[in-house]
């Protein structure tokens, strides 16, 4: 595949993933906590469709996961292995929160 061509994909999939962050954040505000996951879920399959290239970027759902591992208590009151998962789910969802909204305010 040509680059410009490759270009004009990852520009697409970037456009459906920030779509997607704005359409799950917009979910969960509104309590729609299935519509969330569907949007989430699928931020996360564009930003896998970008790994390996410049555009592939840390979740920001990261802190939300963090947020609700911390507020179940699952830290403090698990087995070694459930914490080491946690942090392992965690750690593969990205850095920052709002990197998307940031970026487009720049």
């Amino acid at each position: 595949m040509s680059a410009p061509k490759r270009d004009i994909i990852a520009a697409r999939v970037i456009d459906e993933r920030e779509a997607d962050f704005r359409r799950a954040i917009r979910a969960l505000a509104k309590y729609k906590f299935w519509m969330f996951g569907y949007h989430a879920a699928s931020w996360v399959r564009h930003n896998r469709m970008l790994k390996g290239t410049p555009w592939h970027q840390g979740s920001p759902f990261k802190r939300l996961v963090e947020m609700a591992v911390v507020e179940r208590g699952e830290l403090d009151n698990a087995l070694p292995h459930e914490i080491h998962a946690a942090k392992r789910a965690s750690d593969q969802f990205g850095e920052a929160m709002f990197n998307i909204d940031a970026e487009g305010a720049a």
